[in-house]
């Protein structure tokens, strides 16, 4: 069986809205969903009990905001969830799931500026 999942967003904004198993009631979803926004909406397309194994990888930030420590973690080490936070020296640490390293990057700059901002309140 073939489960479409309807996707929107890029990196840090990237997400689901919603999976079926019917091809044209995903692609009637998708169509409903663009426009209005510079991401485009997408259907993706997997088989049924395939799943995909991101890796996770761990990213450290000094106070200036440069990767000071990165490392991929084992496989579902940390599941598909994010984790972030300041270590005991106020450098902010996150563990990303996606597909390489330079991608882990990017969102972690972007995660660390929002958390950056909500803790100044802006």
């Amino acid at each position: 069986m073939k489960i479409y999942v309807v996707t929107k967003g890029c990196y840090s904004d990237y997400h689901i809205i919603t999976a079926t198993t019917d091809e044209k009631l995903a692609y009637e979803i998708r169509d409903k969903f663009n426009g209005g926004s510079y991401d485009e909406t997408n259907v993706e397309m997997f088989e049924d009990a395939e799943v995909l194994m991101k890796p996770c990888y761990f990213l450290r930030f000094d106070k200036s905001g440069n990767v000071i420590e990165s490392h991929e973690e084992s496989k579902n080490e940390y599941g598909y969830e994010q984790s972030q936070g300041k270590d005991v020296c106020g450098n902010f640490y996150i563990h990303i799931p996606t597909d390489s390293m330079e991608s882990a990057i990017k969102i972690g700059a972007e995660k660390r500026a929002m958390f950056l901002a909500q803790k100044e309140g802006i």
